[in-house]
């Protein structure tokens, strides 16, 4: 059954207490709504608003209010259990979301007393900590072992850093690589001062004993003639279609005006290898490496405020590195700003700012044809060029969560929907049949009976209810509903869709 037959509609599942909200919409106009949330293909699972965190830290409402920053995750190895890391204006959380639909503010790492409340910070995970930055003049980088959030008892608890290291004082960002066990501050200023640090260009810093990380060196590209600060990047062992630099560790760095690519295999001697722009170029943001590496997508964060252009990518042809070119430039349906993106096999997953987090196949990469297939708008009805809403989306949990840190709004909790049919919507040891129906509709709950039945409109509306029904099965006479979707509610505990033609 399509979910052309849903309509767009707000839905509740199971209890009152429960945050979930299926994305439910016309399937032909490929939009839908959970809660007040536009959405295509994803479910909200839960929210946790930036007051919430703000009252983990038991500080108050913040002066300014908080906003919400950069955020990832950390999946325990042993256990699988889920976390997310949403960072803010007053630090650190650490949220379980291994049951998504009821999260878990766990912890929390403050900022420092020294410290400024900024906008932006950032974090990475590597060998099961976390690595904590910000463009506090103080910030430094805080390492905390995600361990600790494993014992927890009475959450959510206030944490210090396992390392406060202050090789460097800000940072705009943080890249990590994990097949090397480095971690690449970049944007990086002099702790207690304001000097940049490499001209803002990478730091190289050791964290294979990740409690003690320990700096060896840098790379400063001004003596390439290139500009130097680092606003973001990537860094991998390299394993793509370019076989004069396999098994080299490749710097791929968003340069603010051009795309840097760099060989800093040896730490001492870092290599340029070229650079390139676009047309239009107005603030090269963030980027990402095609699953094959022979391509690699930047995104430009101000060239739609800038120059009144729709959402941009552009892709670059990197099969060779010595000799990048541009591809194409991809163009989304909205002026939205784009941000921080992330690929997964051929899915490219983007936080679009005003347009939330939009979803993109982009098998036909050759082809310069790029597919929305998806996706969930934190901000719903504006989808203007700015820097509000949706800042960064985190989707590398293996069970299919994502999460988005937003500017204003918190941390969202999506995952894919499943298809809808029949037989999903009859999957739990209820049965209604006919569904769809259209005169009556036969209600069974197997090994148990029936007490109660509530029908409520997607709105929640309450529109009919029996009690004390004490009955194997019951049948509901549906010939004065409208043509829609209902929820039906047994016994006050599960709660199934029930479709009217």
């Amino acid at each position: 059954m399509k979910k052309s037959l849903l309509f767009i509609a707000l839905l509740t599942i199971c209890n009152l207490n429960a945050q979930l909200f299926e994305c439910i919409g016309d399937e032909t106009a490929g939009i839908g709504t959970a809660g007040p949330y536009l959405c295509n293909g994803y479910d909200l699972m839960a929210q946790i608003t930036l007051t919430e965190f703000d009252a983990a830290l038991d500080l108050g409402p913040a002066t300014p209010p908080s906003t919400g920053s950069d955020s990832w995750g950390w999946t325990d190895p042993a256990s699988g259990r889920e976390f997310a890391i949403m960072s803010f204006t007053e630090g650190f959380a650490f949220v379980e979301i291994t049951d998504p639909e009821n999260p878990v503010i766990t912890a929390s790492v403050p900022i420092t007393s020294t410290d400024v409340q900024r906008l932006w910070r950032d974090v990475k995970v590597y060998n099961n900590h976390a690595f904590m930055v910000g463009e506090d003049a103080d910030q430094g980088m805080k390492v905390f072992n995600l361990n600790r959030l494993l014992t927890v008892t009475n959450p959510p608890e206030i944490f210090e850093p396992d390392t406060f290291f202050q090789g460097f004082g800000s940072a705009h960002n943080i890249a990590i690589n994990e097949d090397s066990g480095y971690a690449y501050p970049i944007g990086a200023r002099e702790f207690g001062g304001s000097g940049q640090v490499n001209g803002g260009g990478p730091i190289f810093i050791n964290i294979q004993d990740p409690v003690n990380p320990v700096i060896e060196g840098g790379y400063d590209s001004t003596d390439d003639m290139v500009n130097s600060y680092t606003h973001d990047a990537q860094v991998v062992i390299y394993d793509g279609p370019d076989t004069d630099y396999t098994g080299q560790e490749i710097y791929m760095g968003a340069n603010e005006s051009t795309m840097i690519i760099a060989d800093i295999t040896d730490k001492s001697n870092p290599q340029y290898i070229s650079d390139i722009s676009y047309a239009s170029a107005t603030y090269t943001h963030q980027g990402w490496f095609s699953k094959d590496k022979r391509y690699f997508l930047m995104g430009d964060e101000l060239d739609e405020i800038m120059n009144g252009l729709p959402t941009r990518i552009a892709v670059y042809n990197v099969e060779d590195l010595d000799n990048p070119f541009v591809h194409f430039i991809w163009e989304g349906p909205t002026t939205a700003t784009d941000h921080n993106m992330y690929i997964i096999d051929d899915t490219l997953y983007l936080a679009n700012y005003a347009a939330g987090m939009r979803v993109l196949d982009i098998s036909d990469i050759d082809n310069m044809n790029f597919v929305e297939i998806g996706f969930f708008d934190t901000l719903p009805g504006n989808d203007v060029a700015g820097t509000a809403s949706a800042w960064n989306v985190y989707p590398y949990f293996p069970s299919g969560n994502l999460i988005i840190s937003d500017v204003a709004e918190g941390l969202f909790i999506v995952k894919k929907t499943e298809n809808l049919s029949v037989e999903d919507i009859n999957k739990t040891n209820v049965t209604m049949f006919p569904n769809p129906a259209k005169n009556t509709t036969n209600i069974t709950v197997d090994g148990n009976v029936i007490q109660s039945i509530k029908v409520s409109d997607v709105l929640g509306k309450e529109i009919f209810m029996v009690s004390s029904l004490n009955s194997d099965t019951f049948t509901l006479n549906t010939s004065n509903f409208q043509t829609g979707v209902y929820l039906i509610t047994i016994n006050d505990n599960v709660t199934k869709k029930l479709i009217i033609e």
